[in-house]
């Protein structure tokens, strides 16, 4: 896959939008150490990229943990429910073991925890987890209105039913450069993933009222995303 730089997604991000309205509040479980000042930063990157595509007046809740079991990278959650006229609470827990990458540079080695996060939080959002998203699939499709006008078909997606494909790209908003979706279930080392069209779309269905014009607060986000290069082909990790 070619990625290059593109500019338009600059003029995007400068356009005035509205006012932050989606409030993502973590609550962390300080007992084992895993969030350093540094992860908690590459966190709270992370929900604010949804707090400036989200325009519903909610606050979401999240209690952050970690664990040293083995599994997947990290796994998050919701109620099955989608409600939008109360708070939403959720939960996401990390492996401790993996090889985190916490920083904000666009080169460097292990598994960005800023993706990863990006990733649960969709989950916690309700992606694969709540009725608006299950009802949507059949088979081994998501059938939302929003992805599927997007993406041109059904969207494949995994066995589980939670997430895209393995593999499944889409373009970043404002763009026409090509990324791996954020809701792909593997992260590769050395890779950071932002949100695309299609990942926003599948929140759209799910019942969330999303804007493709990002807040200036995540302009610096969008910049940096951009010098992404290439995705390399080593290993691979799974989320759940």
């Amino acid at each position: 896959m070619h990625m290059k730089k593109m500019l338009p997604v600059l003029a995007c991000a400068l356009i005035s939008s509205p006012a932050l309205a989606l409030d993502i509040v973590f609550t962390y479980d300080d007992n084992s150490g895993f969030f350093t000042n540094e992860r908690r930063d590459a966190l709270e990157r992370a929900a604010s990229v949804y707090e400036s595509y989200i325009t519903n007046g909610l606050n979401v809740f999240v209690s952050l943990d970690s664990t040293t079991d083995t599994g997947a990278l990290a796994w998050g959650g919701t109620s099955i429910i989608a409600d939008f006229e109360t708070d939403w609470t959720g939960k996401i827990t990390f492996n401790e073991g993996s090889d985190w990458y916490s920083g904000a540079d666009e080169s460097f080695s292990g598994i960005d925890l800023f993706s990863v996060a990006l990733h649960e939080l969709g989950h916690v959002l309700g992606v694969g987890i709540v009725d608006t998203w299950t009802n949507k699939v059949s088979g081994d499709y998501f059938y939302g209105a929003n992805a599927v006008g997007l993406y041109g078909s059904p969207v494949p997606v995994d066995a589980t039913g939670e997430h895209w494909i393995t593999g499944t790209e889409s373009t970043l908003p404002g763009t026409l450069t090509w990324q791996i979706a954020s809701y792909d279930p593997f992260f590769t080392d050395g890779q950071r993933l932002y949100l695309t069209d299609l990942d926003l779309a599948g929140l759209q269905d799910i019942g969330w009222s999303v804007s493709t014009i990002p807040e200036p607060g995540t302009l610096y986000l969008l910049l940096s995303g951009l010098a992404i290069v290439g995705l390399r082909a080593r290993r691979h990790r799974r989320t759940a």
